[in-house]
C-alpha cells in the first residue's frame, strides 16, 4: 500500500513545473578577490552578534561582518582547516567541525577535542547545539553528545550502523533528526528512536539534510533525491529541471515566508508549494555547485559553493531581465502591457521582445526577431489603440503596428512621417494616436495623421522636439519639450517656462497625481503645479539626482522617480498631509542592479509590478517582496585604545569582559586621556550603508552627526566622569533602540586640580594675603605720617597762594567792572530810543561781565542813526573791540556828519583796519565786527539800511522783509576799498524793525540741545505784531531763557526793535 501511495505521490509532483531562468536577482557575491581565504565553502553560520561565519576546505574559517573577513586557521589553534560544520551554542561559542577533531572558539582561544576526548571519530561533519544546552556532535563513525562537561556516546550509534552521520536538525517539537549515510535517517525523540530508511519509502539512504516546513512535515535530502515525511509518512517529489536525474540535495531551507529553498549541484530551487523556480549563474549565483544554504537575520539567503565563494540572495523586490536573460537588448527604452497580459519590451538596435506569464511556468521571454516586420531599431514607445493593435515607435523609422499575427508599418498619408524619431504615442478619450516626435506633434484619426501646428513664438522650428505626450481629466493636452512644457486646451497654447515657475530646459516627462496636480520631470529635478503656482524638489531636497528621465504614480500613493542614479519613491501621502519629503533611494545596494533609468520607460501591470527600462536591461518591481529590514544593526564596541594602540587595561578597570577584552569601570590618571573607541555595526543586507551616532556623556549631551566611520578619537580628555554611548542604523534607517554603552570611564585629575591642593592653595594664599595685609597697614601707617606732614606743609602753600590768587582776582575784577561801568557808560541810555521812536525795545544780555556786543544811538540835524555791533570776541577782548567801535562811529557821525549808512560802515572798515595797523600783508589778523546799522528820516518817512554780515527784519502787517546786509565784516580781511551797500526802504506807521546779533539765534537749548536759529526768532517776531515793543521786550526775552534752560549762554545777546 505504502508503496502504491509512493508510486501516486511521485507521479503528482511529476506534474509540478519548473519555471523560465530568465529572471536575474539581487545576489551578492563573495569570492576570495574580497578576501575570502578560500573558494570552496563547506559551512555556513550567523552568529548571535549578525556575523556571517563561512568553514572552507581547506583555507580555515572566516568571520565576515559586511565588510571584511576575518581568518582563523590552523596557525591561530582551529583543529583543521577543512571545516564542515559550525555551530554556536546557548554560552555563545562557538564550535566548529573539521577534519581532524572538533574546535570550540570562545573569541580569543581553541580548545581541541579529538578521539582522546570521547569523540567516536576526529572526522566532524555536523555539529548541532540544541534548545537545551546539548552539543550533538556527527562523525564518521556516529554521534557523540556534549553534556557541557563530557562526551558521551550516542546510545543508538549501532542503528547508525556506527556509519557516516552527514546532518542533523532539532525540529519544532524538539525531537532530534540525525541523517546517517548508511541507514536513512533516525528521529530522536525522549530517549527512543524511529528509524525512515528503503522500508519506509527511502529510494536512497545517504541523508545529506534535513528541514521542517510550517506544517509540521519534515524533508530529507539525500544524494539521490528529495522526500518529504509527513506523519511518519514518506513522499518522494520530483524537482524538475534537473538534469541529472541521479542529483544531490545538498541542502534545505525554509524561510521566513513559508517558501523551501533546495540546493543542489545545478544550482538552488525554491517552492512555494506549487512551483519550483529554479535559480542558478543565470539568476546571478555565483556557482551552481551548492554545497549547503542558510538565511540570516535579516531574511538573505546565503549559498556556500564549491569554488565560486558565497553568494547571498537579499531580495527579490527587483527581478532583473536582460540580453542574457533573452530580450533581444540590454537598453531598455520602452514597456507596455497589452490587454492579453503580454509585457512588451523595446530595446536599443535590437528590436522587440514579449515576456509572457503563467503561474505554472512564470516568465517566459520571447525575442520577436524571426517575425517579418518586427522593427530592428531602437523602440522609443509603445501604445495599444482601440481595436488591440500595438503601436510601436521607432527612430528613424515608420510607426510599426502589431494586429496579434502580423507588422505592418505606415505614415498615415503623411510623408513627413517617414523617418521620424517616435518618442511618444498616447491615445486619448477619443480613440486618437497622438505620436511625439523629433519634428512636433501628430495626431492619427481614421487612418490619417495631421501635425499640429504649435505657434513658433512659443517653439521654434529648430527646436520643437516632443519627448512625452499626457492628456489630463479635462481633456488637455500636454507636451514635454526642449524649452519647457506647453498645454493645448483644443483652443489655444499655453507656454511653462522659467517665467511662470517651471524651466527653461528640456521636460521629459508630465503626468498628473491622484489630487489632480500636474507633475514635470525636467534636467533640474521635478516641479509640480499647485495652487497656481510651481514648487520644485531637487537633488539638495534629497533626490538622488536632479535628472529625472520617468515618472510613475503607483496605486499605493508613492511617485517613482528614474533618474542617472536609481530609483527614488516619495510618499506623496506624507507630503500632502505633512508637507514633509519622505523619499526612499533604491540603488545597485537594493538590488536595482540598472541604476541608470531610459527616458519614460517605466509600466505598472495588471499584477500591480512596476517595470523600469534601463541601461541593463527591465526590471520588474513587486511591492510584496519589498520588505523593509525592521532588524536593528548587531552593535558592538570592539575595543578601546590609548593613544590609538592596543593597551591592557586590568589595571585600572574593575573587571575585563572575557571575549571582547573591553574594560567595566575605568579609573584612569590625567596623563592617559587619549582614548580611541573601536565598535561595528554587522547588518549584511546593505553594509556599506550602515551609519554610526555616537555620544561620551559626561562631554557632551547630544549625539553626533551619523557617519560611516567605525571609530572615534577623543584626545585631551579633561578630567571627569564619562560613558560612551554608541548607535547604528540600517540602510533602510532603523536604529537600535537601545544604545551600546561603555562605562564608567573616570579621568582623574592631576594633583594640581584636586581640591586638596585647592585647600593647600587657598589657605597658603590666605596666609599671603594676611601677611600682606599686615605688611600694608604697617606701610600705610608709616605713610600716613609721612602725607599728613606732607599735607600740613602743603596746606599752608595753597592758604598762601589762594590768599595772593584771591588778592589778584579781586584786583582784575574789580578792573573788569570798572569797564563794564565805563562800557555801560558809553551806550546810550534805553530812554534815548523810546524820545526818538514811538515804540521801542533793547534787549541787552552780555556773556560775561563786559560785552563784545554793543548798541549806538544818535541824531545829527534830521536823522535817527541806530546800530546793532558784535565784535570779534566776547568778554574783555570783545569789550575793547566795542569801545574802538564806539569811538570811531561817534568820529565819522557826530564829528564828520557822515549820515549814509553805507558810507559810515566803510569809512569805519578803512579806521578799524588803521586802528589795528591792518594792511593786505597782514592778513592773519581778523579782529572785526558784524554790524546792522539803520538811519530813519522822518520828515521823508525813510529807513536807510547798510549791513555788515547782518540783516535787518522789516514788517508791515503780516507782511516781512529781510533786508540782508553785505556779505563782508567791518575790519578783518576786508579791502580798505569795500564799499558797503545802502538800502532804503520807505516807512508807514506801524511798520516795525529789527536789527540785531547772532548771539539770540545761536543758543543752544530746547529739548534735543540744538540752536534756537532765525526761523524759531522770525516766527516769534510775526506773532508779536500786536504787542507793544516794551511786552515784546518781555516776551524775547522768556523765550530766550526758556530755550537755554539749563545750557550755559553761548555768546552775548543783543536785539533791538522799534514801531515806526
Amino acid at each position: 500500500m505504502n508503496s502504491i501511495r509512493r508510486i501516486i505521490l511521485v507521479f503528482s509532483m511529476l506534474s509540478v513545473a519548473v519555471s523560465s531562468r530568465a529572471q536575474i536577482y539581487d545576489f551578492r557575491n563573495l569570492s576570495v578577490e574580497d578576501g575570502l581565504s578560500q573558494s570552496q565553502v563547506l559551512s555556513l553560520l550567523q552568529d548571535n552578534r549578525g556575523a556571517l561565519w563561512l568553514g572552507t576546505n581547506g583555507g580555515g574559517v572566516n568571520r565576515y561582518d559586511g565588510t571584511r573577513f576575518e581568518i582563523l586557521t590552523h596557525t591561530e589553534g582551529l583543529a583543521d582547516n577543512v571545516v564542515f560544520s559550525i555551530a554556536q551554542d546557548l554560552d555563545q561559542k562557538l564550535w566548529f567541525g573539521t577534519k581532524s577533531g572538533l574546535s570550540v572558539y570562545d573569541g580569543h582561544a581553541f580548545i581541541n577535542y579529538t578521539t582522546d576526548n570521547g569523540l567516536p571519530s576526529e572526522r566532524i561533519y555536523k555539529v548541532l547545539a540544541d534548545r537545551n544546552g546539548n552539543v550533538w556532535v556527527g562523525t564518521a563513525k556516529g554521534v557523540a553528545i556534549w553534556n557541557g562537561e563530557s562526551f558521551r556516546s550516542f546510545e543508538f550509534n549501532d542503528s547508525l550502523m556506527n556509519g557516516l552521520v552527514y546532518s542533523m536538525y532539532e525540529d519544532s517539537r524538539g525531537r532530534i533528526w540525525i541523517g546517517s549515510f548508511t541507514n536513512g535517517a533516525l528521529c530522536y525523540e525522549d530517549g527512543a528512536i524511529k528509524i525512515f530508511s528503503r522500508n519506509q519509502g527511502l529510494r536512497d539512504v545517504r541523508i545529506r539534510c534535513v528541514t521542517e516546513d510550517a506544517h509540521g512535515s519534515i524533508w530529507l535530502g539525500t544524494s539521490d533525491g528529495l522526500y518529504k515525511v509527513t506523519e511518519g509518512l514518506v513522499e518522494e517529489v520530483q524537482v524538475p529541471g534537473l538534469k541529472d536525474e541521479q542529483v544531490s540535495i545538498t541542502g534545505l531551507l525554509l524561510d521566513r515566508q513559508g517558501v523551501l529553498w533546495v540546493s543542489t549541484y545545478e544550482g538552488a530551487f525554491s517552492y512555494n508549494g506549487k512551483t519550483f523556480t529554479h535559480i542558478d549563474e543565470n539568476s546571478g549565483l555565483a556557482s551552481d555547485n551548492i554545497w549547503t544554504l542558510i538565511q540570516d537575520q535579516e531574511g538573505i539567503i546565503w549559498f556556500a559553493t564549491s569554488g565560486k565563494g558565497v553568494s547571498g540572495l537579499r531580495s527579490q523586490r527587483f527581478i532583473n531581465f536582460d540580453a542574457d536573460a533573452g530580450l533581444s537588448g540590454e537598453l531598455v527604452y520602452s514597456l507596455f502591457e497589452d490587454r492579453r497580459g503580454a509585457m512588451w519590451v523595446g530595446t536599443e538596435d535590437e528590436g522587440l521582445s514579449r515576456l509572457t506569464y503563467s503561474e505554472d511556468s512564470g516568465w517566459k521571454v520571447d525575442p520577436l526577431n524571426d517575425i517579418p516586420g518586427v522593427p530592428s531599431g531602437q523602440v522609443c514607445s509603445m501604445e495599444e489603440d482601440a481595436q488591440g493593435r500595438v503601436w510601436v515607435g521607432v527612430r528613424r523609422g515608420k510607426v510599426h503596428i502589431w494586429d496579434g499575427k502580423n507588422f505592418s508599418t505606415s505614415n498615415f498619408g503623411l510623408e513627413a512621417l517617414n523617418g521620424e524619431d517616435v518618442y511618444d504615442i498616447t491615445r486619448d478619450r477619443f480613440d486618437r494616436m497622438w505620436l511625439a516626435t523629433f519634428h512636433g506633434v501628430y495626431v492619427v484619426e481614421n487612418n490619417k495623421a495631421t501635425k499640429l501646428e504649435i505657434d513658433t513664438s512659443l517653439l521654434p522650428e529648430a527646436r520643437n522636439a516632443i519627448y512625452c505626450i499626457y492628456e489630463d481629466l479635462d481633456g488637455s493636452m500636454w507636451f514635454a519639450t526642449d524649452q519647457g512644457a506647453i498645454k493645448n486646451n483644443g483652443k489655444s497654447f499655453q507656454h511653462f517656462t522659467k517665467k511662470s515657475g517651471l524651466t527653461d530646459g528640456r521636460v521629459r516627462t508630465i503626468l498628473k497625481d491622484h489630487e489632480g496636480h500636474m507633475w514635470f520631470g525636467t534636467d533640474e529635478g521635478i516641479f509640480t503645479f499647485k495652487d497656481g503656482s510651481f514648487k520644485s524638489i531637487r537633488q539638495s531636497n534629497g533626490l538622488s539626482s536632479d535628472k529625472v528621465y520617468l515618472m510613475h504614480f503607483d496605486r499605493r500613493g508613492y511617485l517613482w522617480l528614474g533618474t542617472n542614479r536609481g530609483l527614488d519613491r516619495i510618499n506623496l501621502i506624507t507630503l500632502w498631509q505633512t508637507d514633509s519629503l519622505a523619499i526612499r533611494h533604491f540603488g545597485k545596494s537594493e538590488g536595482f542592479l540598472g541604476v541608470e533609468c531610459n527616458s519614460n520607460a517605466v509600466f505598472e501591470d495588471r499584477r500591480g509590478a512596476i517595470w523600469f527600462g534601463t541601461v541593463r536591461g527591465a526590471i520588474r518591481y513587486q511591492f510584496k517582496d519589498d520588505i523593509i529590514n525592521k532588524n536593528e544593526p548587531h552593535t558592538t564596541l570592539l575595543d578601546l585604545r590609548l593613544r590609538s594602540k592596543a593597551f591592557d587595561w586590568k589595571d585600572y578597570a574593575d573587571s575585563i569582559e572575557a571575549r571582547t577584552g573591553l574594560p567595566y569601570n575605568l579609573t584612569l590618571p590625567h596623563d592617559m586621556r587619549h582614548l580611541t573607541f573601536y565598535f561595528e555595526a554587522i547588518s549584511l543586507m546593505a553594509p556599506e550603508k550602515v551609519r554610526y551616532t555616537y555620544m561620551l556623556e559626561g562631554l557632551e549631551n547630544v549625539w553626533s552627526i551619523p557617519t560611516e566611520k567605525r571609530d572615534i578619537a577623543f584626545p585631551y580628555l579633561p578630567s571627569g566622569k564619562y560613558t560612551f554611548k554608541l548607535k547604528a542604523c540600517n540602510s533602510d534607517g532603523v536604529w537600535n533602540k537601545e544604545a551600546v554603552e561603555l562605562g564608567v570611564i573616570i579621568i582623574k585629575p592631576p594633583f594640581w586640580q584636586t581640591p586638596f591642593f585647592y585647600i593647600i592653595c587657598t589657605v597658603a594664599a590666605g596666609l599671603l594675603i594676611l601677611s600682606f595685609i599686615k605688611y600694608r597697614e604697617r606701610r600705610l601707617r608709616q605713610e600716613k605720617r609721612v602725607l599728613e606732614e606732607m599735607v600740613d606743609e602743603r596746606t599752608r602753600e595753597v592758604v598762601e597762594q589762594k590768599e595772593i590768587i584771591e588778592a589778584k582776582n579781586k584786583d582784575i575784577t574789580d578792573s573788569i567792572n570798572y569797564a563794564k561801568r565805563i562800557q555801560e557808560a558809553l551806550l546810550p541810555p534805553a530812554n534815548l530810543t523810546s524820545n526818538a521812536f514811538s515804540e521801542s525795545f533793547v534787549l541787552y544780555q552780555p556773556k560775561d561781565i563786559v560785552s563784545g556786543d554793543f548798541y549806538w544811538f544818535g541824531k545829527k540835524q534830521d536823522v535817527t542813526i541806530l546800530a546793532a555791533v558784535d565784535c570779534t570776541g566776547h568778554g574783555v577782548p570783545g569789550a575793547f573791540m566795542s569801545m574802538i567801535g564806539h569811538n570811531l562811529l561817534n568820529q565819522i557821525i557826530l564829528e564828520q556828519a557822515i549820515l549814509d549808512p553805507g558810507r559810515i560802515l566803510t569809512e569805519l572798515n578803512v579806521r578799524l583796519k588803521q586802528a589795528f595797523k591792518q594792511s593786505k600783508r597782514m592778513t592773519d589778523t581778523r579782529d572785526g565786527m558784524d554790524m546792522a546799522l539803520c538811519a530813519v528820516l522822518p520828515s521823508e518817512n525813510k529807513l536807510l539800511f547798510a549791513g555788515a554780515m547782518r540783516p535787518l527784519y522789516l514788517y508791515r502787517g503780516n507782511d516781512f522783509e529781510e533786508i540782508k546786509g553785505n556779505k563782508q565784516a567791518i575790519g578783518g580781511l576786508t579791502e580798505d576799498e569795500f564799499a558797503f551797500t545802502t538800502h532804503e526802504r520807505k516807512l508807514q506807521s506801524g511798520d516795525r524793525f529789527y536789527i540785531f546779533s547772532d548771539g539770540y539765534a545761536d543758543q543752544f537749548g530746547g529739548p534735543a540741545g540744538k540752536k534756537f536759529m532765525s526761523k524759531q526768532l522770525r516766527k516769534i517776531m510775526a506773532e508779536s505784531a500786536g504787542v507793544s515793543m516794551e511786552d515784546q521786550l518781555t516776551v524775547f526775552h522768556s523765550a530766550v531763557q526758556k530755550w537755554k534752560g539749563n545750557e550755559v549762554q553761548v555768546d552775548d545777546i543783543l536785539l533791538i526793535g522799534v514801531r515806526y
